[in-house]
């Protein structure tokens, strides 16, 4: 039987994989949709490599008893691995929660017709998340559930109201698994610190990485299938999902908006957790750790979500997927199961 608290941990370690970027389209039409029908491998890649890694992750934690994802670096290779990977995974999840805050307020300035809207909208989603983050993985894990259900099925209405045919290419399908592989990998590492905090839970790592793969699998499949029936001209808006809702009118704006922030709120709170998980190395109380973090993602978010995520994300993130790469080649003969 599957526990409550195996789905729990399973869902809220898809809330930090599921972020702004997913929700609008722009990320699925950069790993799978463009590479047309073949994108299908990629996304049986994808989630395969994304219920591994949170078994993965989740079963070494327990062996050497991580309180945060930087400690199984301490535990199965040596101290200095586990003092740069709370640099480099910190970095990676601080920019990460700036980038949500950002892009909060850019949903703000969508949806209010007010002065100040980005501002609001930021300061919104900032307390949000924080308030998230306080209430740890139950909350992350049902909030994260009803992302993916709401993410499923306004995809799947897309995929369903569309007659497009995407083409297919040998290209396309030589290359859809290593990017399907190459996806799992960057949002592997950047959900280390949640899948962390969920071998704490009562879950099992086999089934939680099994509901890993699938809950992500039922999100990925109506979205691939929506942006490959679309217009190929709407797959490289900046916000897909959006151009695409649009034909529903205001019902459909808001509705994409809606989608668009649950994700982020999702990944806003799944990061500050990992950051107030790290800061306990510092010896910080949990309530100071979580407004220190918060605070600094706050500033970090003036730089903007364009800045963020296409200039620094991408450095951070192959570090952190190579950084998880070398973990895994440690895995020691009698790991826990």
């Amino acid at each position: 039987m599957i526990r409550r608290s195996e789905i729990r941990a399973a869902a809220a370690i898809c809330a930090a994989l599921v972020g702004a970027g997913f929700a609008s389209g722009r990320e699925i039409e950069t790993f799978f949709s463009r590479l047309g029908r073949g994108s299908w491998l990629g996304v049986a890649a994808a989630c395969s490599g994304l219920g591994f890694l949170s078994y993965a992750v989740m079963s070494l934690a327990r062996r050497v008893r991580g309180a945060n994802f930087p400690d199984l670096y301490g535990g199965l290779i040596n101290g200095r691995c586990r003092t740069a990977m709370h640099l480099v995974h910190g970095l990676l999840t601080l920019i990460t929660a700036a980038a949500m805050i950002a892009a909060g307020g850019e949903l703000g300035a969508l949806a209010l017709d007010l002065s100040g809207a980005r501002l609001i909208g930021a300061a919104a989603v900032l307390l949000a998340g924080v308030g998230l983050a306080a209430a740890g993985i139950p909350a992350l894990g049902w909030l994260g559930l009803a992302a993916a259900v709401m993410i499923a099925g306004v995809y799947a209405a897309l995929a369903l109201t569309q007659n497009g045919r995407a083409a297919f290419s040998r290209e396309g399908l030589a290359a859809a698994a290593p990017m399907g592989l190459l996806y799992a990998a960057f949002n592997g590492a950047l959900a280390g610190g949640v899948m962390t905090a969920a071998a704490r839970e009562d879950a099992r790592p086999a089934r939680t990485g099994a509901l890993v793969a699938l809950i992500m699998l039922s999100m990925l499949l109506p979205a691939n299938a929506a942006l490959l029936r679309c217009d190929a001209r709407l797959r490289w808006a900046a916000l897909p999902a959006v151009v695409m809702t649009a034909r529903w009118g205001t019902t459909g704006y808001y509705t994409a908006i809606a989608l668009i922030l649950l994700a982020v709120l999702t990944t806003l709170g799944a990061m500050l957790s990992s950051l107030r998980d790290q800061a306990a190395a510092l010896r910080l109380k949990r309530a100071p750790a979580l407004a220190i973090c918060a605070a600094l993602a706050a500033l970090a978010s003036v730089c903007g979500f364009e800045t963020l995520v296409n200039k620094v994300y991408p450095v951070l993130g192959w570090i952190c997927a190579f950084a998880l790469l070398s973990l895994l080649l440690r895995w020691p003969d009698d790991s826990a199961k």
